[in-house]
């Protein structure tokens, strides 16, 4: 992905892949930053986004997510 320059350049982009730091099951959501990105528009214009995560990385709710991404 460092190769690309244009975000355009991924308009025809089937499945991307990312990894993300961590998932919330109370929501269904996931945590990505700009590192896992790397290009935002891939998660945007991919057709299937395919996440890899770590099941022992799934937080039970948003107040445990919170605390992870900013600690007191």
């Amino acid at each position: 992905m460092e190769k690309v320059h244009d975000p355009h350049e991924l308009s025809d982009v089937d499945v991307g892949v990312v990894r993300a730091r961590f998932g919330i099951a109370e929501t269904g959501a996931i945590w990505l930053t700009q590192e896992d990105l790397v290009v935002n528009a891939l998660a945007v214009l991919s057709q299937h986004l395919i996440v890899l995560l770590d099941p022992e990385q799934i937080v039970p709710d948003m107040h445990e997510a919170y605390r992870r991404v900013a600690p007191r």
